[in-house]
């Protein structure tokens, strides 16, 4: 199971707790891009893992190459900042128009946007036994994965593409514009 994640690599965005999770993982490799205060310590880390990779900073080609050959996205974000609470990264809709499951953070907007959709699985951001579980769950569990990746291009087609937020955004538009 190749898990990607992708972003600031610190204490703060729950790097170190990741990695713990994820490392000696069997039939798991975590891809980590980006950059960040614990950039070195992936460095040092990486040397002693067979399953953890450090990649760097990617051009926006690269990481789309990347993305593409990952089996899941982890967005994990803390639920107790503002920020993250009530923010929709752009990396789920990355994840969602694969088809590929993500493992986020519950308690936030878009941790709630998951499990509602069914297109991923919400963990506990500061318990890296949760983060562990989720990741060996969809390892384990093909019928599991299978069913959450069908959902996210579900949803991809029904209501996150182009087509419909096109329509969406013109209509706020033309509120907005009739509004004055």
């Amino acid at each position: 199971l190749r898990t990607l994640y992708y972003g600031k690599l610190s204490a703060q965005m729950g790097t170190r707790n990741l990695v713990s999770a994820a490392m000696d993982l069997e039939d798991v490799w975590l891809v980590l891009a980006g950059r960040g205060d614990l950039t070195r310590w992936i460095l040092e880390v990486q040397k002693h893992s067979q399953n953890i990779r450090y990649i760097g900073w990617l051009s926006i080609e690269e990481l789309e190459r990347e993305s593409d050959e990952a089996d899941v996205f982890l967005i994990l974000y803390p639920p107790d900042n503002i920020n993250t609470v009530m923010s929709t990264p752009v990396k789920l809709f990355e994840a969602i128009s694969r088809g590929i499951p993500v493992i986020t953070s519950m308690s936030t907007y878009f941790g709630d946007y998951v499990d509602a959709n069914r297109c991923g699985l919400c963990v506990d951001f500061y318990d890296i036994q949760s983060i562990r579980n989720a990741i060996v769950e969809l390892r384990d569990d093909k019928e599991l994965y299978n069913q959450l990746s069908h959902n996210a291009l579900r949803l991809w087609e029904r209501e996150v593409n182009w087509k419909t937020m096109e329509s969406r955004l013109l209509s706020t538009y033309k509120a907005v514009c009739t509004a004055r």
